[in-house]
């Protein structure tokens, strides 16, 4: 594909609002003969959802969280973190085959990547990795407590089926990011 195609194809994305444009240098030039900044792209913040025939899991999911939260006694909040570590400890079956080498906060970040949840190694020494997506996002604004605390208990269940003891998940919410961070465990010494 030619890239005056490719730019075409990318700016159709950007005006049906699937794509946003930023424009920055590169190499670090700066001043005259620097060229022109260089067009860069990345997925905008809408969320697009097709399923055909149609479908209404959201809903489904809305209409769950609502009842839960009406009902955050104890046992209710632990059958559903003791259900989210079952299907984390599941999702890990399913994601080990691409993410068996490595070090092992490199195997939980490849596991994650592959549900979704687009991990990036947060800027500092911490060695801390962050994810940028949400799976649950549209429902944690209903019960932010309820749905965290299920992502938690969710991921530290990907984390036991992937076997990789030395990582460990913890809520940590920041704006824009997923309520959950992992991070390598430092051995006592």
């Amino acid at each position: 594909m030619s890239r005056t195609l490719a730019a075409f194809h990318l700016d159709r994305l950007v005006e049906a609002g699937l794509l946003e444009t930023t424009f920055r240098r590169l190499r670090g030039r700066a001043g005259p003969g620097a060229g022109r900044p260089t067009k860069l792209y990345r997925r905008s913040p809408a969320q697009v959802d097709v399923s055909l025939p149609r479908r209404r899991y959201e809903l489904a999911a809305h209409v769950l969280a609502q009842a839960l939260a009406n009902a955050q006694s104890e046992p209710t909040l632990l059958a559903l973190r003791n259900a989210a570590r079952e299907w984390g400890e599941r999702l890990a079956g399913e994601t080990a085959r691409g993410s068996g080498r490595g070090a092992p906060l490199t195997r939980a970040a490849r596991a994650l990547e592959a549900c979704g949840y687009e991990p990036q190694r947060a800027s500092g020494e911490t060695g801390e990795v962050v994810l940028r997506n949400c799976p649950f996002d549209s429902l944690r604004s209903e019960s932010p407590e309820m749905i965290c605390g299920m992502n938690l208990a969710l991921i530290e269940g990907l984390l036991d089926g992937l076997g990789v003891e030395q990582v460990r998940a913890r809520l940590s919410p920041r704006p824009g990011l997923c309520c959950v961070a992992i991070a390598r465990v430092r051995p006592d010494r």
